[in-house]
Protein backbone atom coordinates (compact mmCIF):
# COMPACT_ATOMS: atom_id res chain seq x y z
CA UNK A 1 0.00 0.00 0.00
CA UNK A 2 2.84 2.37 0.86
CA UNK A 3 4.49 1.61 -2.48
CA UNK A 4 1.23 2.39 -4.29
CA UNK A 5 1.00 5.85 -2.71
CA UNK A 6 4.63 6.59 -3.46
CA UNK A 7 4.10 5.57 -7.09
CA UNK A 8 0.91 7.66 -7.28
CA UNK A 9 2.69 10.72 -5.92
CA UNK A 10 5.57 10.21 -8.35
CA UNK A 11 3.18 9.96 -11.32
CA UNK A 12 1.24 13.05 -10.27
CA UNK A 13 4.39 15.10 -9.74
CA UNK A 14 5.88 14.13 -13.08
CA UNK A 15 2.76 14.96 -15.11
CA UNK A 16 2.82 18.11 -17.17
CA UNK A 17 0.97 21.00 -15.60
CA UNK A 18 -1.02 22.82 -18.23
CA UNK A 19 -1.93 25.62 -15.89
CA UNK A 20 -4.96 27.84 -16.07
CA UNK A 21 -5.89 29.27 -19.41
CA UNK A 22 -6.93 32.90 -19.40
CA UNK A 23 -10.29 33.88 -20.79
CA UNK A 24 -10.52 33.93 -24.58
CA UNK A 25 -9.82 37.65 -24.77
CA UNK A 26 -7.39 38.31 -27.63
CA UNK A 27 -6.73 41.84 -26.40
CA UNK A 28 -5.51 40.77 -22.97
CA UNK A 29 -3.96 37.40 -23.74
CA UNK A 30 -2.79 37.36 -27.37
CA UNK A 31 -0.89 34.28 -28.56
CA UNK A 32 -1.08 32.70 -25.09
CA UNK A 33 1.24 29.75 -24.42
CA UNK A 34 2.07 27.83 -21.28
CA UNK A 35 4.89 25.45 -20.49
CA UNK A 36 6.51 23.75 -17.53
CA UNK A 37 5.57 21.18 -14.92
CA UNK A 38 5.71 20.48 -11.23
CA UNK A 39 8.84 18.42 -11.71
CA UNK A 40 10.68 21.37 -13.29
CA UNK A 41 9.57 23.66 -10.50
CA UNK A 42 7.11 25.97 -12.19
CA UNK A 43 4.83 26.97 -15.02
CA UNK A 44 5.66 29.71 -17.51
CA UNK A 45 2.75 31.62 -19.08
CA UNK A 46 3.56 33.84 -22.05
CA UNK A 47 1.70 36.23 -24.34
CA UNK A 48 3.09 38.09 -27.33
CA UNK A 49 1.71 40.69 -29.74
CA UNK A 50 3.03 43.11 -32.38
CA UNK A 51 2.03 46.77 -32.59
CA UNK A 52 3.01 48.25 -35.97
CA UNK A 53 2.07 51.86 -35.14
CA UNK A 54 3.69 52.17 -31.71
CA UNK A 55 7.20 53.27 -30.83
CA UNK A 56 9.33 51.46 -28.26
CA UNK A 57 9.59 54.57 -26.08
CA UNK A 58 5.82 55.24 -26.07
CA UNK A 59 5.03 51.58 -25.31
CA UNK A 60 7.54 51.49 -22.46
CA UNK A 61 6.05 54.61 -20.86
CA UNK A 62 2.44 53.38 -21.22
CA UNK A 63 3.18 49.90 -19.85
CA UNK A 64 5.28 51.19 -16.94
CA UNK A 65 2.52 53.63 -15.94
CA UNK A 66 -0.13 50.90 -16.24
CA UNK A 67 1.65 48.30 -14.10
CA UNK A 68 2.43 50.95 -11.47
CA UNK A 69 -1.23 52.02 -11.41
CA UNK A 70 -2.28 48.37 -10.95
CA UNK A 71 -0.13 48.09 -7.81
CA UNK A 72 2.65 45.89 -9.14
CA UNK A 73 6.00 46.10 -7.38
CA UNK A 74 8.42 47.34 -10.05
CA UNK A 75 11.67 45.50 -9.45
CA UNK A 76 13.60 46.75 -12.47
CA UNK A 77 13.00 48.83 -15.58
CA UNK A 78 15.39 49.58 -18.41
CA UNK A 79 14.01 51.80 -21.17
CA UNK A 80 17.01 51.30 -23.46
CA UNK A 81 16.72 47.50 -23.34
CA UNK A 82 12.89 47.54 -23.30
CA UNK A 83 12.65 45.44 -20.13
CA UNK A 84 10.29 45.83 -17.18
CA UNK A 85 10.35 43.32 -14.31
CA UNK A 86 7.56 43.38 -11.73
CA UNK A 87 6.21 41.11 -9.02
CA UNK A 88 2.51 40.42 -9.19
CA UNK A 89 0.16 41.77 -6.53
CA UNK A 90 -2.47 39.83 -4.66
CA UNK A 91 -3.12 36.14 -5.03
CA UNK A 92 0.01 35.11 -6.90
CA UNK A 93 2.25 36.33 -4.09
CA UNK A 94 0.17 35.60 -0.98
CA UNK A 95 -0.62 31.91 -1.44
CA UNK A 96 3.05 31.11 -1.23
CA UNK A 97 6.16 32.61 0.27
CA UNK A 98 7.54 32.85 -3.26
CA UNK A 99 6.69 35.87 -5.36
CA UNK A 100 5.58 35.52 -8.96
CA UNK A 101 7.61 37.70 -11.32
CA UNK A 102 6.38 39.06 -14.64
CA UNK A 103 8.90 40.15 -17.25
CA UNK A 104 7.73 42.49 -19.98
CA UNK A 105 9.95 42.73 -23.06
CA UNK A 106 9.47 45.46 -25.65
CA UNK A 107 11.32 44.40 -28.78
CA UNK A 108 11.60 45.59 -32.36
CA UNK A 109 8.82 44.10 -34.51
CA UNK A 110 9.35 41.81 -37.50
CA UNK A 111 8.47 44.49 -40.09
CA UNK A 112 8.04 47.77 -38.25
CA UNK A 113 6.81 48.88 -34.89
CA UNK A 114 7.31 46.72 -31.82
CA UNK A 115 6.55 43.33 -30.30
CA UNK A 116 5.57 43.08 -26.64
CA UNK A 117 6.13 39.83 -24.73
CA UNK A 118 4.73 39.35 -21.22
CA UNK A 119 6.03 36.33 -19.32
CA UNK A 120 4.77 35.17 -15.91
CA UNK A 121 6.83 32.50 -14.15
CA UNK A 122 4.78 30.73 -11.48
CA UNK A 123 6.98 28.75 -9.11
CA UNK A 124 5.66 25.64 -7.40
CA UNK A 125 3.10 26.58 -4.77
CA UNK A 126 1.81 29.69 -6.55
CA UNK A 127 -1.76 29.32 -7.69
CA UNK A 128 -3.37 31.71 -10.15
CA UNK A 129 -6.75 31.38 -11.85
CA UNK A 130 -7.32 32.02 -15.54
CA UNK A 131 -9.16 35.26 -14.78
CA UNK A 132 -6.26 36.49 -12.65
CA UNK A 133 -3.84 35.73 -15.49
CA UNK A 134 -6.06 37.70 -17.87
CA UNK A 135 -6.02 40.64 -15.47
CA UNK A 136 -2.23 40.58 -15.23
CA UNK A 137 -1.82 40.44 -19.01
CA UNK A 138 -4.51 43.15 -19.47
CA UNK A 139 -2.42 45.60 -17.46
CA UNK A 140 0.28 45.20 -20.13
CA UNK A 141 -1.69 45.03 -23.38
CA UNK A 142 -4.78 47.20 -22.74
CA UNK A 143 -2.97 50.59 -22.79
CA UNK A 144 -1.32 49.69 -26.10
CA UNK A 145 -4.61 48.51 -27.61
CA UNK A 146 -6.24 51.81 -26.62
CA UNK A 147 -3.37 53.75 -28.22
CA UNK A 148 -3.57 51.68 -31.44
CA UNK A 149 -7.34 52.26 -31.69
CA UNK A 150 -6.88 56.00 -31.18
CA UNK A 151 -4.16 56.13 -33.84
CA UNK A 152 -6.26 54.13 -36.31
CA UNK A 153 -9.39 56.29 -35.88
CA UNK A 154 -7.75 59.71 -35.92
CA UNK A 155 -8.20 61.66 -39.11
CA UNK A 156 -5.07 63.16 -40.60
CA UNK A 157 -4.58 66.80 -39.73
CA UNK A 158 -5.16 69.25 -42.59
CA UNK A 159 -2.01 70.45 -44.29
CA UNK A 160 -0.71 73.76 -43.04
CA UNK A 161 -0.73 76.59 -45.49
CA UNK A 162 2.73 77.67 -46.42
CA UNK A 163 3.96 80.39 -48.70
CA UNK A 164 4.51 77.84 -51.46
CA UNK A 165 0.96 76.49 -51.64
CA UNK A 166 -0.85 79.83 -51.23
CA UNK A 167 -2.23 81.35 -54.40
CA UNK A 168 -0.91 84.67 -55.46
CA UNK A 169 -3.52 87.31 -56.24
Amino acid sequence: MKTFFIMLIFVLCSCQVLGPKPSSDNVCSPNFTTSGSLSTGGVINKCSKEYPNTSKKAAFNKILASVAAHGYNIVNSDKEQGLITVTLPGTATTRSAKQAPMNILILDGSNKGIRVDAIINLAGGNIVTGNELTGYFCSVYQPLENAEKTTATEEPAPAKKTKRNRRKK
